[in-house]
């Protein structure tokens, strides 16, 4: 099955008063046609990050 998504290397930091705060650090993930994922954690862990 071929890949509809290729994230890879993903990572993101966000200014805050007390220096950057890493939200996500080399993230990678494929998703392949037919295949259905979830993406599952806490509040703020950075599911919504990947996604955007």
């Amino acid at each position: 099955m071929s890949v509809i998504l290729d994230i890879s290397r993903v990572g993101i930091e966000f200014p805050t008063p007390n220096g950057a705060f890493r939200a996500l650090r080399d993230v990678d993930l494929k998703i392949r046609q037919g295949e259905y994922i979830s993406l599952i954690g806490h509040s703020g862990c950075g599911k919504s990050t990947v996604l955007n």
